[in-house]
């Protein structure tokens, strides 16, 4: 993957933390704000999913409960008729 340069503006603290991070895992401060940035996208397509997935969920769980209310509803009618 082709490796593009940006600039970006952060508080002195942040950049502060950021230097102590790379420096911990020995590693370039770019790197340290690349994974960041990986790490918000791949929780962001996470978050996408699971709200698609509840919404399916809940769809579903919607169409069994008028299944449920339309057996009740025929039982009443039919009840006393055999």
């Amino acid at each position: 993957m082709a490796q593009v340069k940006i600039a970006i503006s952060i508080s002195a603290d942040l950049l502060d933390v950021v230097d102590g991070i790379a420096g911990k895992m020995e590693i370039p401060r770019s790197r340290v704000v690349s994974l960041a940035i990986e790490d918000f996208v791949e929780r962001k397509d996470n978050d996408e999913l699971l709200e698609k997935i509840n919404s399916s969920f809940s769809d579903k769980q919607a169409l069994l409960e008028k299944r449920k209310r339309r057996k009740q509803m025929h039982r009443k009618i039919v009840k006393g008729t055999w």
